[in-house]
């Protein structure tokens, strides 16, 4: 065992190493993305029917789009609170504030997109 150990310490060391600088990437990556202003525009049956600035909320408040599906939006998130559509997947989701994920009931034709505001670029190709 102690053989294997010496033959492969340089192996643990690259591997332990990219594992570190793995997860302080990560760290660094959230931490910028939760600086960014966000705001939501909700869309029903591909129509925009709301535009949200979630960094402007104060508190928890509701919103009630139809009879069927009413919001809830604190600062810098938005989520379903209800929803009677069979799966209530949208529900399960809870609250996200972040572009990267987008709340999505088909059953209803509903999608909240959040947009960032702190760069208009996405995407740099060179």
């Amino acid at each position: 065992m102690k053989k294997y150990l010496k033959s492969h310490l340089l192996d643990f060391i690259i591997i332990g190493s990219l594992l570190i600088l793995t997860l302080l990437s990560l760290i660094i990556i959230e931490s910028v993305s939760s600086k960014k202003s966000v705001k939501a525009e909700i869309y029903l049956k591909g129509e925009l029917v709301l535009t949200i600035d979630l960094d402007k909320e104060s508190t928890e408040r509701e919103i009630i789009l139809n009879d069927d599906i009413k919001l809830m939006v604190k600062k810098g998130a938005i989520k379903v609170l209800e929803n009677n559509c069979p799966t209530g997947f949208c529900i399960s989701q809870g609250y996200s504030s972040s572009p990267a994920r987008p709340i999505i009931c088909a059953y209803h034709g509903l999608y909240i997109k959040l947009i960032s505001r702190a760069s208009d670029i996405d995407v740099v190709a060179g």
